[in-house]
């Protein structure tokens, strides 16, 4: 199952309180974070971590649009980034691999 939680992780939108939900978190097997700049990326990971005890295993939107936003995350949070329109065989073949799914 996918969900997409696009109002943000903060304000008064809800998604907190589903990240909050310990059921929720347990069931998550892959999250993508999807940020504007690489101090979005940055803070996003940082958030999930702190605020829900959520690991992010790839990040995603424009602060992945050039080599400089993905090394800035990649080097920062230690999270692979890949740019979902340029490259989207390669995001969903490294969710696949989060997964473990078998691709052959």
């Amino acid at each position: 199952v996918v969900f997409e939680l696009g109002d943000g992780i903060l304000g008064s939108y809800g998604v907190e309180a589903i990240l909050k939900d310990p059921e929720i978190g347990q069931a998550l097997t892959c999250l993508v974070l999807c940020a504007n700049d690489p101090v979005g990326a940055t803070g996003g990971v940082s958030l999930l971590k702190t605020e829900f005890g959520l690991d992010t295993q790839l990040v995603t939107g424009p602060a992945t649009d050039n080599e400089v936003g993905r090394d800035i995350i990649k080097q920062r949070m230690n999270v692979d980034s890949i740019n979902a329109i340029t490259n989207a065989v390669e995001l969903g073949d490294a969710v696949a691999d989060v997964l473990k799914l078998d691709r052959s």
